[in-house]
Order: structure tokens, then C-alpha cells, then sequence
């Protein structure tokens, strides 16, 4: 039982209350200012939270179940769209259940109306109680409606796909544009029966005024599978899928197409279905099926109560299963516990009755079951209303954030957040006319999603990993991206299949990668914050202060440009400031410990940088995606060397003492097959080209010093290592075209560069990083100070003045060792920079504490990137610097 009532007693106690109201009010000032922290919350209250918000019954909810947000320091999470938060006493509660109860499987017990005791009976006791339990919470009963318990919303679509009647070249598939991959991939058992498929957008529309031409009016894909051979007149099945809730932009489906889409049947032609995915709606919001009549509807439940996992379900209206599935006595699989009597000497099997019965195959999940009897009895004891309450809490919350997030501006008036959806954005008013509405009219309409991204003073995106890179300094957790809601995403960021396919093979975009801009400097995702009901009003005024703090700009910058070349090695730069060459790394393999260049000793330069820099790369051995140290913390341990005088490169791991040597002339063993030599490879979400070693010492060493399957690749010879960075924020040219979608970047094509993220060098100040430590210092933070080494750069110099290389923009020449090198810009720092080089501990800092003053147009920004200029000088072959 959840210990309530003690609980309160606790929290409400008089020493702790004043404790908690002394610690509050330190820490709104700290954040907001104590007037306006004040001001904030009051304002939150009058306008949203007074009838909705339960301040009272959020503080002992926040501080008693979800402690552990506090603890040891302070977590944001903001991403209930991606899975719910448990409770600290579901848990307990879950616990105390299975530590004095024996559940046994339940295809060992009898029939449950034959009475009877025993662990098995127990846990078919508990999946009936369940069941019913399920159905009420969404206002249906056992006769009208069945649960088949699933994997979770995914496997419930698929079972749909699987068993609808689909009738060759008649039948269609229609899912709403906005709809979540896991519908889309439903398409393809409409292909495979030859069916045809298409999205509709439908947020535009309305379900009172739509008749079956308007489905063809609003395709914006159509996968035609020809005209039916079979019987004209024979009746036949569609499905349209829709989602209760946009996981993208939490815009809520109007329930009323339910209705509407099945007013399209023709009993003697073609009978329409609904689908409903509500996965992300039932998080939020309750869901009456008596007054929705869906045909299917999937859920998952840790969508709702964050815990249990790998547990969903899918809910059929029976009559509608009877009518467009086929008959199950001829499935294509049937498992243990779905037949009530098989042979194997003969083809032989009669399926159980009920439709529960024939779907799970195999022992179900019944521990996980038995947790969500206990997930059903929290609810209920935490939300008097049940889901109307967490509705009420979620949207007060969700829209107070809108508008304080709306009325960010930077020094010059302009909008700090571009919004996203059909509610928050501001094409065609469409905020206003959303906002006019009543507040419950609202909360039937939105959830508690806001995707956005931010907008600099300038007029240009904010890359959103660099929204989600500060975030995570801050403690504070998000979703970017597209959200698996490709038709959102591709609608709201003006993305069409061309520019989709073409990031993806010229730029190597996918899904979950950091690549903010595609190939043609457009965004490519968004920020989306998502409110849950463990949220507490401090979390938004939290967050409001990280994007005030982090993007809003309240003055212009200043910017001092050199337009002329400037030598660092010959000639005093304009100020009179002068900056001397101190040190030169060159690191063999990509994301190991490098080398220092002796002084006075001469480097080549080859065509992609410093010789032999980057050259290498450890890889997984299957997937070929290139590893660094966010990946794999053990490449900190791995050391190299060159030896030119005996043409061997040294490799050291500093934890073990392991060394391994390799000829500097060594290519892994040619193949039978030249062109099997030159495997494609990912490099930090983009593609290159390298020779990998396979079944060799090589190998072997590197896995067993990391301890799983890697072996070592190096840049081919063969094939250029040509990778664009015009993508790349920083190198947009125009940034008012970009926001428009019209923007083109520096032309780098030309450059080549080996296994680097961006530039062939990376050049720091080592003032600068002086900077950095001292702030470390003053913070109390003196252990995580660094060296320059920290931030792997080919060039360290030295002069009076830091942050002098600020000055250094994109297009700067520079002349080292004689060569001419042009500047590309800032380098956009990430937390490598915070991975202790000696432990391969992961430390906020000094990112953090860089995080507060090196911010540049959302980004952490701290040395410069610079490409050797082949057109200054000739001989290419003989470039050599200087240490």
C-alpha cells in the first residue's frame, strides 16, 4: 500500500517546511532574481495554474515520490514523450508485492472459473484482474472489447498489419501524415498484399466536412497498386491509422474522425476501420473508447507510468476483429498456450476462443503484469480524476511555458524561439487563434509538447545539439530530432524526400546522429520539450532561465576582423601582439593520445594535414561506425608515437603496459577482391572510405585491449577522403538566407581532410586556457582544471592576450613554418573536452564552466579550424612546418 498519509505528515512537518521554503527561496534568487522569481510564479497561478495547478499536491508529489530529481544534484527531465518517470513508491510498492507473493507461469494453472490455489493461479488471478481493469480505465467492458497484452505499442501495430483482411489491389491504407514510424512501417503489409497506401494530412480539415473525395484531395503520397482482377462487387476491408496524439507536436487528433471515416463504409463495397495509435495521448489525457469507438488502439504502458517496461497492449473492438481479420485457423505462426489441442503426426490444431487467447503466443510477461495491477492502484490514489487530473496538470503547465517562451526577444526585438505545430505556431496566426480558445478547449486539442528551435539575434538557427549540448551542462534533458514522426517533421521544417535522401548520402545524416544542417544549410530537427506529471513548476522556471542565460542576446557583439595575413612565426600582428608557435601534436589515431613534435624538429605536410594525423581509426569490427572516446572511454588509455627514422608507428596502452608496433609502410593484406579493400565507413555520422585490418594481430590487439570486437582502419589509398563541411553552422555565409531555406555554405569541397570530425588542424591559445582554469579556480572547481592538451589541438601557441584568436574568422590567412593556413572559423566544442584523459571519467567540467562565457550563437565555441592553402605555394609534396 503507498504510505500516503505518513508521507504528508513528513513533508509538512514544521522544521522541514521552513527548511524547504529557505532553500526554495535561495534558489529562486540565485536563478530568476528574487522579485522575479516571485513575480513568475504568481503570474503562473493567476493565469494558468489557479484552477488547474495544485501547488500543494505538485511540492509533496515532487519531494516524496520523485526525490531522486533533487538528488545529488539537481535533474530537469523534460522528455515524458519519450517515456514516463515512475514513482519511488510504485517501485517499493512492485517490491513488497513480488518479495511476499509466489507468481508462478500461468499456463501451468487450470481454468480460472474452476477455482483452485498455486502460483500459477495467482498470476492468471492478477492478468484477468488486469484486463478488466484496463478496459474500464477506457470506459469499455469485456463484452464489447479484448486487451491482447503486446511488447508495447510497436508490437500491437504489428499484430494489426499482420491479420487485417487485406484484399489484393482493393483494399487501402490511409494513416494521417503525422503519424509515428511505427504506423508508417505498417505500409509495407499493404505492399507486400498488394494494396494500396497513403498519407493524408489532416490538420487542416474538418471531420464534420469531409466526405471520400476529400481522401484524395489530401494524399500527399499515393502507393498505387493497380486495378483489382477480382470480384468488382465482393465487399472489402480499409484501414485508416490515426494518431491520438502527435508525438512530434502535441497536437491532438479530433476524435470525431473516428466517426467520420467509418460514415464512409459501404456495407456492399468497402468498409472502413480505424486505428487509433494512442500511445502518447493516454500519457496525458483519458480516452473514453464507449464515446470513441477506434476499432484498434495501441498503448504502451511506460508511456503512462514509466515503469513496467517491455509491456503494451493492444485493445480491439470485437466485432470489428471478427469483420476485417482473417480467420485464425489458418495463422501463419501459432505459439504455446494459443491452441487448445495439437498434433504433430498429423496437421492438426483447434485455436483457443478468445482473441487474447489465439494472439499471445507464449508465456506472457506475467511479472510485469503484476506490477501494472500495482501502476493502476498508484494512479488512482495519487489523481483523484485519474487522467483528467494529469491533463489538467500537464497543459497548465505546457502553455504557461509557451508563452513565457514566446515572449523571449533579443536586443533587437527579434524572436528567440521558432515554433513547431499546428497550435504553437506563428504561421497564419495560428497561436492566436489556438490561445483564444478556453482552457479546457485548449487541453483537448494540445498535450504537453513544444518543439521549437532557437533563433539567434541574427536571424539564423541555433543547431538543436547544441541546444541539447548545453542542456545536459545544465542538468537538463530533452528530446531533438524528428521524433520517429517523419511526416511532422518533413511538414513543419519544409523538408522534402529530395533533401531527406540527399543529407543522408551526400551528408550522412540518419536519425539519432548530431548533424543539426543538412547539406544545404537547412535545419533537419528540432528541440522538444515534453512535461510529464512528476513535473514541478521550478522545472519550467528553470528551464526558462537556461534559455535566457544561453541564447538570448541582450547587447550587439563585437567583432574585430584581420583582413590581412597574419604571420605567426615572422611578424608582429596589428596591437603589437605577438604570438609565438609553442607547440605541435600530431595524433595517428583518431580520439588516442598523440604526440608532441620535438622542438626545432621539421613535419610533413600531406594533402588531408600533419602527416600521418588521423590517419588511423579504431572501428567496431561489424558495423564499421568509427569510435571515440564518447563511445568507448578506453581509447583515453591508448597511446601513439611515430618513429620516421625507422618508419614505425608505436601504439601503447598506459593502463596495461600493452604495446603494439606498426610499419608506417603496413596496409592490411591485399584481398582477392581490390575493391573489398576499400570499406565505407562512419565517421561521427558521416561517410569515408578506409582499409580495414581483418583477422590479423592488428585485430586482435586492439580488441583485447577495449574489451570487445574493434580492429583498426586507416585512410585508403585509393579513394579520396572528401567530406563537405558545408554543412556546418559555421560556415553558412549568409544567415538570413538560411532561415529562409535558401542559404548555401562556404564551398570546402575541395579540402581534404583524413579522419578528422571537420578541419585538416585545430589551433588553441594557450592564454586562453589559462582563462579557463582560473574560472575553474574561482568556482571551487580547481581538480577539473586542464592542460591545452585537453582540447586536441595540431597548433598551441602562445601570446598576451587571450582569446586573441577570436579575432580569426573564417577566411583569415595565417603563416606558420612558412605555409599559409585559412582560418574556417571557431571549433564548436562537445563533452570529449570533459573526459579525463587519465581515468576516462566523464566530468561536467571545464565544458560547463566554458559554457557560461564562450557561447556563440548557441554554441560552445573555444580554438579555431584551419586548412592548409595549396593555392598560396607550389610543391605541394614537400610542405614541411616548423616545431
Amino acid at each position: 500500500m503507498d504510505d500516503t498519509a505518513s508521507d504528508v505528515e513528513e513533508y509538512f512537518s514544521p522544521n522541514e517546511d521552513a527548511e524547504d521554503e529557505q532553500i526554495e527561496d535561495e534558489w529562486w534568487e540565485k536563478v530568476c532574481g528574487k522579485h522575479h522569481a516571485v513575480e513568475l510564479k504568481a503570474k503562473f497561478l493567476r493565469e494558468e495554474g489557479k484552477n488547474h495547478y495544485d501547488s500543494g499536491k505538485a511540492d509533496l508529489l515532487r519531494y516524496t515520490q520523485f526525490a531522486r530529481l533533487e538528488k545529488p544534484i539537481s535533474t530537469i527531465y523534460l522528455d515524458a514523450a519519450g517515456s514516463a518517470l515512475y514513482s519511488s513508491s510504485l517501485i517499493s510498492n512492485v517490491f513488497d508485492e513480488l518479495s511476499t507473493s509466489v507468481f508462478g507461469n500461468p499456463h501451468s494453472a487450470g481454468s480460472i472459473t474452476g477455482g483452485g490455489l498455486g502460483p500459477s493461479y495467482e498470476s492468471t488471478l492478477q492478468i484477468t484482474q488486469v484486463r478488466e481493469r484496463l478496459l474500464d480505465l477506457f470506459g469499455v467492458n469485456k463484452a464489447t472489447h479484448s486487451i491482447i497484452f503486446t511488447s508495447g505499442a510497436t508490437g500491437s501495430l504489428k499484430i494489426i498489419g499482420e491479420n487485417f483482411k487485406w484484399t489484393s489491389h482493393k483494399s487501402k491504407f490511409h494513416f494521417a501524415l503525422n503519424s509515428h514510424n511505427s504506423v508508417v512501417g505498417i505500409r509495407e503489409y499493404a505492399t507486400l498484399n498488394q494494396c494500396s497506401w497513403s498519407a493524408l494530412d489532416l490538420e487542416d480539415l474538418d471531420p464534420n466536412d469531409f466526405t471520400s473525395s476529400d481522401i484524395y484531395r489530401n494524399q500527399i503520397h499515393v502507393h498505387s497498386e493497380g486495378q483489382s482482377t477480382s470480384n468488382a462487387d465482393e465487399p472489402f476491408c480499409s484501414l485508416v491509422a490515426l494518431p491520438g496524439e502527435c508525438n512530434f507536436s502535441g497536437l491532438k487528433m479530433d476524435l470525431k474522425w473516428i466517426d467520420t471515416f467509418h460514415s464512409l463504409s459501404n456495407p456492399q463495397k468497402q468498409n472502413w476501420y480505424v486505428l487509433l495509435d494512442a500511445a502518447c495521448l493516454v500519457s496525458n489525457s483519458p480516452l473514453n473508447l464507449s464515446k470513441n469507438p477506434a476499432d484498434f488502439i495501441s498503448i504502451s504502458f511506460y508511456k503512462i507510468f514509466g515503469f513496467p517496461t517491455g509491456i503494451g497492449a493492444l485493445i480491439v473492438r470485437n466485432e470489428a476483429w471478427a469483420e476485417c481479420t482473417h480467420p485464425l485457423s489458418r495463422p501463419s505462426y501459432w505459439g504455446g498456450g494459443t491452441v487448445e489441442v495439437s498434433s504433430t503426426s498429423a496437421d492438426f490444431r483447434k485455436h483457443r476462443s478468445t482473441i487474447y487467447e489465439r494472439l499471445e503466443s507464449g508465456t506472457l510477461n506475467f511479472l510485469n503484469i503484476v506490477s501494472l495491477n500495482k501502476a493502476l492502484d498508484w494512479l488512482q490514489s495519487s489523481f483523484p480524476k485519474q487522467m483528467k487530473s494529469v491533463q489538467y496538470h500537464i497543459y497548465s503547465l505546457t502553455v504557461f511555458l509557451f508563452k513565457q517562451m514566446k515572449d523571449l526577444k533579443h536586443y533587437n526585438n527579434t524572436p528567440v524561439i521558432q515554433f513547431y505545430g499546428q497550435n504553437w505556431s506563428d504561421e497564419n496566426n495560428n497561436n492566436s487563434r489556438f490561445l483564444s480558445k478556453t482552457f479546457d478547449e485548449q487541453a483537448e486539442l494540445q498535450g504537453g509538447i513544444i518543439p521549437f528551435n532557437v533563433i539567434n539575434a541574427q536571424g539564423s538557427l541555433v543547431g538543436y545539439s547544441e541546444v541539447e549540448k548545453l542542456g545536459k551542462l545544465n542538468g537538463m534533458f530533452f528530446r531533438t530530432g524528428c521524433f520517429c514522426n517523419p511526416g511532422a517533421c518533413e511538414k513543419w521544417l519544409d523538408l522534402s524526400y529530395e533533401v531527406v535522401k540527399q543529407n543522408m548520402e551526400v551528408g550522412g545524416k540518419v536519425c539519432w546522429d548530431d548533424k543539426s544542417f543538412g547539406v544545404n544549410g537547412k535545419i533537419t530537427g528540432c528541440v522538444r520539450i515534453s512535461i510529464g506529471f512528476w513535473t514541478h513548476f521550478s522545472d519550467i522556471a528553470k528551464f526558462l532561465s537556461f534559455l535566457k542565460s544561453n541564447f538570448v542576446s541582450s547587447s550587439e557583439s563585437s567583432t574585430h576582423p584581420i583582413t590581412v595575413a597574419a604571420p605567426i612565426d615572422e611578424v608582429v600582428i596589428k596591437n603589437e601582439e605577438v604570438v609565438v608557435l609553442k607547440k605541435m601534436i600530431v595524433y595517428p589515431i583518431k580520439s588516442c593520445g598523440g604526440f608532441t613534435i620535438k622542438d626545432g624538429e621539421e613535419w610533413g605536410l600531406s594533402e588531408s594535414g600533419l602527416e600521418y594525423d588521423r590517419e588511423w581509426m579504431v572501428i567496431d569490427a561489424i558495423t564499421g561506425d568509427g569510435l571515440n572516446q564518447k563511445q568507448e572511454k578506453k581509447l583515453c588509455f591508448i597511446k601513439t608515437s611515430i618513429d620516421l627514422n625507422n618508419n614505425l608507428m608505436h601504439v601503447m596502452n598506459s593502463a596495461t603496459g600493452d604495446e603494439l608496433v606498426i610499419g608506417l609502410e603496413e596496409y592490411p593484406e591485399k584481398k582477392l577482391d581490390e575493391a573489398n579493400r576499400n570499406e565505407k565507413l562512419k565517421i561521427v555520422g558521416d561517410v569515408g572510405f578506409g582499409e580495414v585490418h581483418r583477422n590479423d594481430r592488428v585485430e586482435e590487439w586492439f580488441t583485447t585491449q577495449l574489451g570487445r570486437r574493434v580492429t583498426l582502419a586507416r585512410k585508403t589509398r585509393t579513394k579520396d577522403m572528401l567530406r563537405s563541411t558545408h554543412f556546418r553552422p559555421w560556415a553558412l555565409q549568409e544567415s538570413k538566407k538560411q532561415k529562409e531555406g535558401g542559404g548555401q555554405g562556404r564551398d570546402n569541397s575541395h579540402i581534404k581532410i583524413s579522419f578528422v570530425n571537420e578541419a585538416q588542424f585545430l589551433l588553441v591559445n594557450e592564454k586562453s586556457v589559462e582563462v579557463i582554469n582560473n574560472k575553474l579556480q574561482d568556482k571551487g572547481a580547481e581538480q577539473f582544471q586542464v592542460t591545452s592538451e585537453r582540447f586536441r589541438p595540431n597548433f598551441i601557441v602562445e601570446c598576451s592576450t587571450p582569446f586573441y584568436e577570436d579575432k580569426w574568422n573564417a577566411g583569415v590567412v595565417l603563416k606558420i613554418g612558412g605555409q599559409y593556413f585559412e582560418s574556417m572559423g571557431e571549433c564548436s566544442r562537445c563533452q570529449m573536452v570533459s573526459i579525463d584523459q587519465d581515468t576516462g571519467k566523464t566530468n561536467r567540467e571545464p565544458l560547463l564552466t566554458m559554457s557560461e562565457f564562450r557561447k556563440k550563437e548557441g554554441q560552445v565555441v573555444f580554438g579555431v579550424h584551419l586548412y592548409h592553402k595549396l593555392d598560396d605555394v607550389r610543391n605541394a609534396e614537400d610542405f614541411k612546418v616548423k616545431a
